[in-house]
């Protein structure tokens, strides 16, 4: 990935905050609407049904909301080689994290992904309700988030770590955490790049 330098002028900052205000307040959107049903069915199902009912529900509403932006926004995505990564058993997604989108469109493509999260945004009502319900993984205890990537790991999802720990601040990739070394290490999983296939 190649960094370009950015259009700058009057139009072209009118254009970026109409995009950011569309594309926050759609996902929003998606996220008040699934949210009642999200905080329902989570006590309810079984920990399977509500990890399977959650994280389909996760990829197809990345993948409607990616295409609202492509349609309304003009924004190109091509995910294609996401695609070839979604038979391939097990595997750990370890990306760099410059914004929201990575995590979507990685999700948009491969339906049982299960993502370490940030035990806050987890906590968040807005956001929080659709992750629990997929059973994602929160990231504020090592040992536990090692042991639960391993189990999911066993079970055959895909696990999307950010070794960062948060954004992507210093382009392309920021100083890394070791756990997702440990994790690869203990499950004997192998990782990939994503961005090395966008």
């Amino acid at each position: 990935m190649i960094e370009s330098q950015r259009p700058s002028g009057l139009l072209w900052a009118a254009y970026e905050y109409v995009v950011m205000v569309f594309g926050l307040g759609l996902l929003a959107l998606i996220c008040l609407l699934w949210l009642p049903f999200a905080m329902i069915l989570y006590p309810l199902l079984p920990c399977k049904w509500g990890e399977y009912v959650g994280r389909r529900f996760i990829t197809y509403g990345f993948r409607f909301y990616l295409r609202c932006l492509e349609i309304v926004c003009a924004f190109h995505l091509d995910l294609a080689d996401l695609d070839q990564l979604r038979n391939e058993g097990p595997l750990i997604l370890a990306a760099n994290h410059p914004s929201l989108m990575d995590a979507g469109m990685l999700t948009s493509r491969l339906p049982n992904t299960v993502c370490v999260m940030k035990a806050a945004l987890l906590d968040n009502l807005l956001f929080g309700a659709a992750a629990r319900l997929a059973r994602y993984i929160r990231n504020n205890a090592p040992l536990e988030t090692i042991l639960s990537a391993r189990e999911e790991l066993r079970g055959g999802a895909h696990l999307v770590i950010f070794p960062e720990g948060t954004r992507t601040e210093h382009f392309p990739v920021g100083p890394c955490q070791k756990s997702t070394g440990l994790i690869s290490s203990r499950t004997g999983t192998p990782g990939t790049n994503p961005v090395d296939r966008i």
